[in-house]
C-alpha cells in the first residue's frame, strides 16, 4: 500500500509537468494544490534533517475537538467528506469537501467539527526523523 501511494503521487507530480508532452497515457491528473504559502499566507520551508513523509487518513466524528496543538513541520490536508472550522490566532476558517491546504509549522491551532457528519481528510506531514507530528499546547 505505501509503495502504490509514493508511486502514485510520484506520477502524479510528473504528470502535471509532462502532461502536455502526452506521455502518461490514459493517466487524468485533476491538480489539488501548487503553493508555496501556508493557508495563513506565510512561506513555508522544510524542516531541517532526513526527509521523512507521513501520511494518514484521518477521522473527525461529527462535533469532535482537536485540542489546541502545533505541527513541528508544514502539513498538506485535502478534506474529502464534511466541514472543518480551524482557528488559528483566533481567526476562524472553514474548510470543506475538496479543500486542499498548507498547514504552517509552528503555529498553534485548535480544529472543529461543528458539523452533524464526519470528516475524512488526508493528512500528509512534510517533516524530517525525529519530528514529532503534533505537539498539543497546554493552556
Amino acid at each position: 500500500m505505501r509503495i502504490f501511494m509514493i508511486i502514485s503521487l510520484a506520477a502524479a507530480s510528473f504528470a502535471t509537468a509532462s502532461q502536455a508532452d502526452g506521455h502518461m497515457g490514459d493517466l487524468q491528473v485533476q491538480p489539488l494544490l501548487r503553493s508555496s504559502e501556508t493557508l495563513l499566507g506565510t512561506e513555508f520551508s522544510y524542516p531541517e534533517g532526513k526527509a521523512l513523509i507521513t501520511s494518514a487518513l484521518a477521522t473527525l466524528p461529527a462535533g469532535g475537538v482537536v485540542p489546541k496543538h502545533f505541527h513541528p513541520s508544514p502539513m498538506y490536508v485535502h478534506i474529502l467528506e464534511g466541514v472543518i472550522t480551524s482557528e488559528y490566532n483566533g481567526k476562524t476558517m472553514t474548510f470543506m469537501a475538496g479543500d486542499t491546504y498548507i498547514k504552517p509549522a509552528n503555529e498553534n491551532h485548535t480544529v472543529r467539527n461543528l458539523g452533524i457528519n464526519d470528516v475524512k481528510a488526508i493528512l500528509v506531514s512534510i517533516g524530517a526523523e525525529g519530528l514529532k507530528l503534533t505537539i498539543p499546547v497546554k493552556d
